[in-house]
Formats: structure tokens, C-alpha cells, sequence
């Protein structure tokens, strides 16, 4: 017990910076066990295989496109997409096939992307709808090996 005189009148502090000592050592021990739960957490997702089944590691043979600007359904004329993506192979003989046949892979990629519309571009499933479109569209006309899936490096609509 401390006694501390002032202006003429004691007053008793009984072992308050202890207690003080004790909360900070509380809130520390909080703060650690919420950062090591959360360290953990994050260490399992990044360490879990992707959602779609694909590792990073399996990427196959992979085609840049290139730029593409459409006019979107619906809209007049007023708004547009503009958009570059790569595309991952089954095997380096779809890579060159596509070489081959750039022109019939262009107007697959305009057709498609030039039906979508506003409503389509909004949401994250249509953004997956018109992946699943451009490949099932591109995987008409390959015969050597398929697309295995699209990965959008620009993607820009007004």
C-alpha cells in the first residue's frame, strides 16, 4: 500500500500499477493467441488446392490473345468490352493448331463476347458464364486437344 500526501490529504493506491501491469499482459495475450489463429487460417487456405481442381504448378502449355474490343448487346453502339486473356492447353498441339487457324479463333472470341451484354458483366457468375462460353465456342472447331481453361489479364467494360 503506497500513501501519497497532497494538499494536505492522503490518499491510498492500493497496487494500481500492478493491475494496470496485469490487463496489458491480458490484452497481449489476446492479441497473440488472435494473431497466431488467424496466421494459421490464412497458411490452410493459401496451402489448400484451388477451388476448380487446376494446381499452378499443372499449368499446361498457355496462349496469350490478343487485345480484343467488341461493342456489347444491347447498347447501341454505347458500350464496350475490351479484354485480353490467356488460355490454358491440354498440350502444346492445341497451341499450335490455334496458330493455324488464328482466324476462325478470333471471330469464335468476337462472336462470343459481342453477344454478352451488361447484365452478363455485373456479377462473378457472369463473368464464369462467358469463360465457360469462350471455351466450349473454342473447343468447337480444335481437334488436336482442348482449352482446359481461361485466365482474363485485362478486362474493361463502359
Amino acid at each position: 500500500m503506497e500513501k501519497t500526501i497532497m494538499n494536505n490529504t492522503v490518499s491510498e493506491t492500493k497496487g494500481t500499477g500492478s493491475q494496470i501491469f496485469k490487463y496489458l499482459l491480458f490484452a497481449l495475450v489476446v492479441f497473440i493467441i488472435s494473431f497466431g489463429i488467424t496466421f494459421l487460417g490464412l497458411k490452410n487456405l493459401t496451402l489448400s488446392s484451388p477451388v476448380n481442381g487446376n494446381s499452378t504448378a499443372e499449368l499446361g502449355p498457355v496462349f496469350q490473345s490478343p487485345e480484343y474490343t467488341v461493342n456489347l448487346a444491347n447498347t447501341n453502339g454505347r458500350h464496350f468490352l475490351k479484354t485480353q486473356f490467356s488460355l490454358e492447353m491440354e498440350n502444346k498441339k492445341v497451341l499450335k493448331e490455334i496458330e493455324e487457324k488464328l482466324p476462325v479463333f478470333n471471330d469464335k472470341v468476337i462472336s462470343t463476347l459481342s453477344t454478352q451484354t451488361i447484365g452478363d458483366l455485373n456479377s462473378p457468375e457472369g463473368l464464369e458464364k462467358i469463360k465457360e462460353e469462350l471455351k466450349d465456342n473454342l473447343n468447337s472447331f480444335l481437334v488436336r486437344g482442348k482449352v482446359v481453361n481461361i485466365y482474363f489479364n485485362d478486362f474493361i467494360w463502359q
